[in-house]
């Protein structure tokens, strides 16, 4: 049987600044050997951080891609044509809240639900988000996975081709 940690245990290797490496929807939300990408709202290189503290136990995240971390032309973005706040602003997913972590005793694992308090997603403002967290060492760095229970559904409109 493989290690659960305790919740005191699992929170204290939480607790710190992720660097987000990786931002994938998928077709298959275990991840199995048939699982297809369906997109990468934040390109395949994305910016962010996720940052967790303890007591309280809040977490703040915030992604975007690297192209629109490319600088525009206003000095002050509130004033910048629309089209580049489009570019810039689009891709960007942030959110803050509490969040709690939870023992799945028949899974062998932990969910952390974050209660969203702030997002730029003004639907996600008051509700709980919900990922499976796995931990693994790579080359000696502990890295995080997060999974979403819940399902997304999306809607995918016609790609025009010239």
């Amino acid at each position: 049987m493989p290690f659960l940690p305790t919740k005191e245990e699992m929170s204290t290797l939480l607790a710190g600044s992720w660097r987000i490496r990786n931002f994938e929807l998928t077709n298959d939300p275990n991840l199995t050997q048939q699982t297809t990408i369906v997109n990468r709202p934040c390109g395949r290189r994305p910016l962010g951080s996720l940052v967790l503290s303890r007591n309280p136990d809040y977490m703040c995240c915030m992604i975007t891609s690297s192209e629109a971390a490319q600088p525009i032309s206003s000095p002050i973005y509130a004033f910048a044509p629309d089209a580049e706040v489009l570019r810039v602003a689009r891709p960007v997913l942030s959110c803050t809240g509490r969040y709690t972590l939870v023992k799945q005793e028949n899974e062998g694992g932990w969910l952390m639900s974050t209660h969203v308090d702030v997002a730029v997603d003004p639907n996600w403002i008051n509700t709980d988000q919900i990922q499976r967290v796995g931990l693994r060492k790579e080359g000696g760095k502990l890295i995080m996975k997060l999974l979403p229970i819940q399902r997304i559904r999306l809607q995918v409109s016609p790609v025009e081709m010239s």
